[in-house]
């Protein structure tokens, strides 16, 4: 669950990064604001982020290759741990 919400975060980044040039571009007075917001862009970059993430875990998670998954089980009262082997 917590990778959903990691996950969640990396997507909104661009938008929270640009709502807070937008405040600061207002209370400043800075000229050159944008007069809409690139939606469109705020989304690609949120992808990009999400699918770098997930890309990211693939290369470094440390799992081997050619292993088997076995999940966790109870054997005669006690959980076995899962694992690759």
């Amino acid at each position: 669950m917590s990778r959903v919400l990691i996950n969640m975060l990396l997507f909104f980044v661009p938008f929270i990064i640009y709502a807070l040039y937008v405040m600061a571009a207002r209370r400043f007075g800075w000229t050159g604001a944008p007069e809409k917001t690139p939606h469109i862009w705020l989304v690609i970059a949120g992808m990009a982020l999400v699918l770098l993430s997930l890309g990211l875990v693939a290369i470094f998670d440390g799992a081997q290759t050619g292993k088997e998954y076995v999940p966790a089980r109870v054997e005669d009262g006690e959980i076995i741990p899962g694992g690759f082997r």
